[in-house]
């Protein structure tokens, strides 16, 4: 493109101040094309290392052997392959140039910079060389300061935890400050961060209106700013109404660093009509050193994790010691200087101590039984002596008190059903002092078994007197007369009855096996009855129907030889109980007689 050409192309896209601005620099780089150098140098092999925004811009100085300042140089960025990745722009505004930009994703590999410059009677002049790109910086990192804790506190998820605290104020905060210009306002907390983690971001609930920026002030009294407090400054922005660029974020989570109240001024521009709530974010001291100019999975390696034991006496208020060193490493295998801090363990003592409470179980509690279906009442099933709400389970806890327990045993009315009297005994080693309770165990059977008796009519056959003698299988499941659901946690007798004909209950014979036996059942519908009674008295019974059932034919006794004597009309008439001999049925119920004439054929 000419240059006549060029200047039409941006004379579109310009004003007439512009145009102006435009002649004066046109006519100024004809004048520095004068000064340019007839011949360039280029380096090659050079290494160009990212700035800590993983960012550089290649300027013709990097290029050039020797760089004259005021000439046009434009620079081009190619590939191995010699196909372009990025050139020089050109500012419409300024008419100044816009060198290419370079970032983490050219790192590790070759790459080829070529840069010209043309003079006053637009020849073209230029050269080029190869560079590499390097990220020399190394990972960010922060470090955290000594914490103490109680010796109880659950540090399970000290690699790993989380925390949210929501700050809020009251709905027409009042202004504290006096400021026309300003308004600071009271925000509370109920929650609480670990203070081995670090404020990872706050953010407005809601979106307030209004821009600009704020303090943070911790407050440890009815909203009154302590002078002696830390001031963190923060923006909001415009559009969002989010707060970011927050001094809050890597701040160590300590209760000093965010107290329960907390002041927050922001201009007056901002409508707190009905209140405000910001949430800080908090996470574990090594999930937030992730932080490195290029590469976005820094590696986190910890060193030493080591617990030391110290001498405790009445004198002193800890009891261990641990004692963590940790350091970032990129991906091009550049670590950040260790840290180091340490945990202190605060003793506690006796009076701290909540021994379990007393506790009873009914004998069917699936959790007192191990996976073998025995009783197993160890105190993780009945409780375990609390520090702080943290269980004293073994002999190595860092509050230097171990706990011993003893059981009296007392055997109640069944075979899973009994008492416990457990003496708990507490050792302050640091005190050399030690406390004793008893806790009370029970297992009872409160309960009557659980049975559901057959469902339905269950027929058996009369023999020849017309009674039938009936064996009844009460825990066979697979018989008839079994039943169909049974729950008992302890050993139960039985009983078998049926209703006689005064309506009374009579025993079955038990003959063993839990086989019960009744003989000479007469014919008809009986009611019977199961009574199960476990060993502490409980009792439970279920009722149903059988029915002796009559299967067997009458027997006929007929006449051998019959004589009818005829009418005057030559008639006669033979019922069929004429020929009956005596026929009867062994149930002793009504015959009916038919008669017909035999089939000789």
């Amino acid at each position: 493109m000419t240059k006549m050409n060029y200047f039409r192309d941006v004379f579109s896209r310009i004003n007439t101040v512009q145009y102006a601005i435009l002649i004066l620099s046109l006519f100024c780089i004809n004048i520095a094309n004068a000064q340019c150098p007839q011949s360039l140098g280029c380096n090659d092999n050079i290494q160009i290392s990212l700035d800590y925004d993983c960012y550089a811009v290649i300027t013709p100085d990097l290029i050039l052997e020797d760089e004259m300042d005021n000439c046009p140089y434009m620079i081009t960025l190619l590939d191995l392959n010699d196909q372009v990745v990025a050139t020089t722009l050109i500012d419409p505004m300024t008419m100044e140039p816009i060198y290419p930009s370079i970032d983490g994703s050219y790192v590790g590999r070759v790459w080829k910079a070529s840069i010209s410059v043309t003079d006053e009677f637009g020849i073209t002049n230029s050269c080029w060389g190869y560079f590499t790109v390097e990220d020399k910086l190394p990972p960010s990192i922060t470090c955290i300061e000594d914490i103490t804790v109680e010796c109880s506190e659950d540090l399970s998820d000290l690699y790993s935890s989380q925390s949210t605290l929501t700050y809020c104020s009251e709905v027409n905060p009042v202004d504290m400050d006096g400021d026309a210009n300003t308004q600071t306002i009271c925000l509370t907390t109920g929650d609480t961060a670990h203070p081995w983690e670090i404020v990872e971001d706050v953010l407005i609930s809601g979106t307030v209106t209004g821009s600009g920026t704020g303090l943070f002030l911790p407050s440890t009294g009815s909203g009154t700013f302590d002078a002696g407090g830390e001031i963190y400054r923060f923006s909001i922005h415009p559009v969002t109404g989010q707060i970011y660029g927050s001094e809050l974020s890597g701040v160590q989570a300590t209760e000093d660093n965010l107290p329960p109240k907390i002041l927050i001024t922001v201009s007056n521009t901002y409508d707190l009509s009905e209140g405000l709530c910001i949430e800080v974010n908090t996470t574990s001291f090594f999930n937030y050193q992730t932080v490195d100019n290029c590469d976005p999975t820094t590696e986190v390696i910890v060193t030493r994790d080591e617990i030391e034991d110290l001498q405790c006496d009445e004198s002193s208020d800890v009891t261990a010691r641990r004692d963590i060193t940790y350091f970032t490493k990129d991906e091009a295998g550049l670590s950040a200087a260790p840290c180091d801090f340490s945990i202190f363990f605060e003793r506690k003592s006796l009076i701290d101590l909540d021994f379990p409470d007393n506790i009873t179980f009914d004998c069917d509690d699936d959790i007192i039984f191990n996976e073998d279906g025995e009783l197993d009442l160890n105190p993780s099933v009945t409780g375990y002596p609390m520090l702080d709400g943290v269980p004293l389970m073994d002999h190595n806890n860092l509050c230097r008190i171990n706990v011993t327990f003893e059981d009296d045993t007392f055997n109640l009315c069944g075979s899973n059903t009994l008492k416990i009297l457990r003496r708990w005994t507490a050792l302050d080693w640091c005190a050399g002092q030690y406390s004793q309770a008893y806790q009370s165990i029970k297992v009872q059977d409160v309960e009557a078994p659980e049975i559901i008796c057959p469902d339905g009519w269950i027929e058996f056959e009369a023999d020849g007197d017309c009674t039938a003698d009936i064996i009844f299988k009460p825990l066979d499941s697979s018989d008839t007369t079994g039943v169909e659901f049974l729950m008992e946690c302890s050993a139960f007798n039985i009983v078998v009855q049926y209703l006689d004909e005064n309506d009374d209950y009579q025993n079955a014979v038990n003959i063993g096996n839990n086989m019960f036996r009744v003989d000479d059942l007469p014919y008809g519908i009986h009611q019977i009855r199961y009574l199960f009674t476990d060993d502490c008295g409980n009792t439970k019974e279920c009722t149903f129907d059988i029915g002796v059932i009559d299967d067997a034919a009458p027997i006929p006794i007929c006449d051998q030889f019959t004589a009818v004597v005829l009418a005057d009309n030559g008639w006669a008439r033979a019922y069929s109980e004429t020929f009956d001999d005596g026929s009867y049925d062994d149930c002793g119920g009504p015959v009916t007689f038919q008669i017909r004439r035999p089939d000789l054929h």
